[in-house]
């Protein structure tokens, strides 16, 4: 099954103070309250479809990518941090609000996006009615049961974002590697087809990949070093409205960072949702019942469609 996604309603690009542009687009009911969705490192919003395609028809969807990937013209290596894409999360959302209008507004942040969102609040105050942080993968300090792991998997990932193949014949070349990924058997037909169109363009003759390799292990580096579970405490003044949705960690062979979310409701008390039989791409696994958990969360707070 081939998974099309729809036109967008609107489409514009935001540049950022260092030059860097991000390509928003808008897609759902724009009378809606409004969703903003950002995806993991090395992955493209568009990808993640099979999970906001639920939301489309209630609310105001705006898609975003972060800086050098899926449909963003690629920026280099300059300002190609954590603490850049927090600060890309508030000239986005300052800038839809301009565009479209005031209105109730959650994020909607999947792994490294939701990290960048942890750290844009801590730093310099919430801007969002709510957020839903899926999956982040945060790593305890040292001490914690989880430090070694977590720690030891984000660089093993950052390693291997170093050697992996960067330039395909077509996106089919790279879907099929998709599938046979022991990781990714979980995902919902036609995401890992979706998932390689999402996250290759067109160059040299033949596909590249959207974030080269050399950026994408950069940020599961910063990740491991970055300290920010020591800052994760300061979220409990806004706690009721978050929420973190997490893989579950019980799985056979589930890596450390999926029992991060159980870490964070036993350690802060956060409101946490772990949606079972599934890994760190919860949302096109089980999509469905990641919606299910929004529209809770979102109800709670108070924001009606």
């Amino acid at each position: 099954m081939t998974i099309e996604l729809p036109e967008p309603l609107d489409t514009f690009d935001l540049e950022m103070p260092d030059g860097a542009v991000l390509r928003l687009r808008r897609h759902g009911n724009p009378a809606g309250s409004r969703l903003i969705l950002a995806h993991g490192n090395g992955f493209a919003t568009d990808a993640y479809y099979p999970f906001w395609k639920y939301l489309a028809g209630d609310f105001e969807i705006l898609i975003q990518d972060l800086r050098n990937h899926g449909q963003n013209p690629l920026h280099g290596s300059l300002g190609h941090s954590l603490r850049q894409c927090s600060l890309d999360h508030e000239v986005a959302v300052a800038a839809i609000r301009d565009r479209f209008g005031a209105k109730p507004t959650v994020g909607i942040y999947h792994s490294v996006s939701s990290l960048a969102a942890i750290l844009q609040t801590v730093d310099r105050g919430m801007i969002w009615d709510g957020l839903v942080l899926v999956d982040p993968p945060l790593i305890p300090s040292p001490g914690h049961p989880l430090h070694e792991g977590c720690f030891k998997f984000e660089l093993v990932l950052a390693n291997w974002a170093m050697k992996r193949q960067n330039r395909f014949q077509d996106p089919q070349e790279l879907a099929q590697l998709f599938r046979e990924t022991k990781l990714m058997q979980l995902w919902v037909e036609g995401a890992h087809d979706l998932l390689a169109r999402s996250v290759l363009r067109e160059m040299d003759g033949g596909w590249g990949l959207c974030c080269p390799r050399e950026l994408e292990a950069t940020l599961y580096t910063q990740n491991a070093y970055s300290g920010l579970w020591d800052r994760v405490p300061e979220l409990t003044d806004i706690s009721d409205r978050l929420l973190f949705l997490s893989a579950d960690g019980e799985l056979e062979d589930a890596p450390p960072n999926t029992r991060v979310g159980r870490a964070l409701r036993e350690s802060f008390g956060f409101r946490v949702d772990v949606l079972e039989n599934t890994t760190h791409m919860l949302q096109i696994e089980r999509p469905e019942a990641a919606v299910a958990s929004v529209r809770r969360f979102l109800e709670d707070i108070g924001m009606t469609a």
